[in-house]
């Protein structure tokens, strides 16, 4: 009897025992192996959450994304802006000031957090969001912030007892381990133990804002990397949100931001990351196109550069100027320290050109006409830089003058003499030299000229052979000569030479050093800083002819109200004959 075909549930149970000899026979050959059925479908393209048949935990659903909800913003308006400093530094951001190294942002951070305690003006109009701060310094010792600190303090007419009762916090940790922040192997950012002090710090604090100076002790990573220079600026700005305050970090530009005038160094990621960046910067005018072999010699101005704001447009640069230890704005310094400032940059720059047309074999001279030094210089590049005129320069070269730094010098046989304009070396045992002058061949061919300040010449050439003889009286000493020589120095320098003018002209017109020489002689007795036109208009009578290293004043008639004028003279010697023009 042929065998019966199996029916199917026959059949179907026995394909079932042979899978799981299957099974069984390929766990035993490769260790632990499961074959997991497929869950079962929903029809939606998604699989049941259910806990499998072996028992294991399938992970939690994930937390739901934080949208923001914006359903009642119709209703409110927006809240406005936090700044540190209006329109320049917001407030809950990270900010980055860069500098080159003694360039003095030091200071100029130090000036921002002390305004900011003592609720006063930082610089150039700008007044920080009073309130505590806290400074983070890698560079300098303790010592060195008391030092600075006292030239600011001073300048607010303000205590250190103002500054701690006001939540001013200090940490000096040059030389020390600074830092606040590094990576591990796969480029993960860590925070130090000194970082989670200052957080916990400033959290507790509430600064209005916080410095770092500078990131290069505080960031121990690769700046040129990107990603590592983001987590860093996310890092600060946990600091930034969670203090709510300014966080300020400080920053060397490298060689090529420094030579571009953008201030970055590394990445530009650091401008990126940041919401605000300055750059504190001396002017471009004296980087001599940043060329460090001619740069100028630093004059003390600096400008603050905004280079980024995230929230407006880029504010105006400020104008500063160092004065008794902090960075003022020009119009914060007085009007005699102005000028003083502005009479000095004057004179090294007529000294620094001086000695270049010296060594360019270019003479230049002391009195009118094609190669009269002011005039010359005024035209150089320099000058036009820094904004020097032929005035300033004329009056410079009179001070210089007065202070025995300048003398002229004519060389040539006596049919044909010449002069030129020449620097006074250092004095050596007492005796000044002219310096960088060749030696003399003859006394016939290089006589130098006394040491006296060439008046300037303003509206004539001195006289030569109608000159009174030299007048044998003392000027310090004799009758009315009592600072004679001081006013004649200042009276060339503020009216000139050969200038009619009567006593109110003359008290008119005088700047504040030819006034201050009037004092000294003409002073109203009950008021000192006032000067007596009539006492002046006596002692003017007085020392009238009275000459003083060739330069003497003169009565030069009366103007047409009757009023007596004096003009300043220059006598020069007949065997010298006229300076060459």
């Amino acid at each position: 009897m042929a065998n019966s075909k199996p029916s199917d549930p026959e059949r179907e149970r026995r394909r079932q025992t042979a899978r799981s000899k299957l099974k069984s026979t390929v766990a035993s050959a490769y260790g632990k192996f499961k074959v997991e059925e497929p869950p079962p479908h929903d029809g939606d393209g998604m699989h049941d959450q259910g806990t499998p048949d072996d028992g294991e935990a399938v992970p939690p659903p994930l937390p739901p994304l934080p949208f923001v909800d914006m359903s009642g913003w119709d209703s409110v308006a927006p809240p406005a802006r936090q700044w540190f400093i209006v329109d320049h530094i917001p407030s809950r951001q990270v900010t980055l000031v860069s500098g080159v190294g003694g360039i003095g942002k030091s200071v100029l951070t130090l000036q921002l957090l002390a305004s900011t305690v003592l609720r006063r003006e930082w610089v150039g109009d700008l007044f920080p969001k009073p309130g505590a701060a806290i400074y983070l310094g890698a560079e300098d010792e303790q010592d060195e912030i008391h030092r600075r600190f006292a030239a600011i303090l001073e300048h607010y007419d303000a205590r250190f007892a103002d500054l701690v009762a006001g939540g001013f916090r200090a940490l000096a940790f040059a030389g020390k381990d600074a830092v606040l922040a590094e990576f591990d192997r796969n480029g993960r950012i860590k925070v130090t133990d000194l970082f989670r002090s200052l957080h916990a710090e400033a959290v507790k604090l509430q600064p209005s804002a916080i410095v770092i100076d500078t990131v290069s002790d505080v960031f121990l990573g690769d700046e040129i990397k990107r990603d590592q220079v983001r987590q860093f600026g996310s890092l600060m700005r946990r600091l930034a949100i969670d203090a709510t305050a300014a966080v300020i970090i400080a920053s060397h530009p490298s060689m090529s931001g420094e030579k571009s005038g953008t201030g970055l160094s590394g990445s530009t990621q650091w401008h990126n990351t940041v919401r605000a960046r300055a750059y504190f910067h001396r002017p471009k005018s004296d980087d001599d196109d940043n060329d460090d072999d001619d740069r100028q010699p630093d004059d003390g101005r600096r400008e603050l550069e905004f280079k980024k704001n995230q929230y407006g447009r880029l504010a105006k640069r400020v104008e500063l100027c160092w004065s008794d230890g902090l960075w003022l704005p020009p119009a914060a310094l007085g009007k005699a320290e102005r000028k003083t400032e502005a009479e000095r940059k004057a004179e090294d720059l007529f000294l620094r050109l001086l000695q270049r047309f010296d060594d360019e074999g270019r003479n230049v001279c002391a009195t009118k006409g094609g190669s009269f030094a002011p005039a010359v210089f005024a035209n150089e590049p320099e000058a036009k830089r820094a904004r020097i005129s032929n005035k300033a320069f004329a009056a410079a070269m009179s001070r210089l003058f007065e202070a025995k730094r300048l003398r002229v010098v004519t060389e040539g046989p006596p049919s044909r003499r010449r002069s030129r304009l020449a620097k006074v070396a250092p004095s050596t045992n007492g005796v000044q030299q002219p310096a960088n002058n060749p030696p003399a061949a003859s006394s016939s061919l290089a006589t130098p000229s006394p040491l006296y300040p060439l008046p300037v010449v303003e509206g004539g050439r001195g006289l030569a052979g109608n000159a009174p003889p030299p007048s044998t009286t003392d000027p310090k000493r004799g009758p009315g000569g009592e600072g004679l020589a001081g006013v004649l120095s200042a009276w060339s320098a503020a009216i000139g030479f050969n200038q009619p003018r009567t006593v109110a002209q003359v008290i008119d017109e005088g700047d504040r050093k030819l006034k201050l020489g009037l004092l000294t002689v003409a002073a109203m007795e009950n008021g000192p800083e006032i000067i007596d036109p009539m006492r002046l208009e006596h002692w003017l009578r007085e020392v009238s002819d009275v000459e003083v290293d060739h330069l003497m004043l003169r009565n030069d008639g009366d103007d047409e109200k009757g009023a007596p004028r004096w003009t300043l003279t220059l006598r020069v010697e007949p065997d010298q004959g006229s300076p060459s023009l």
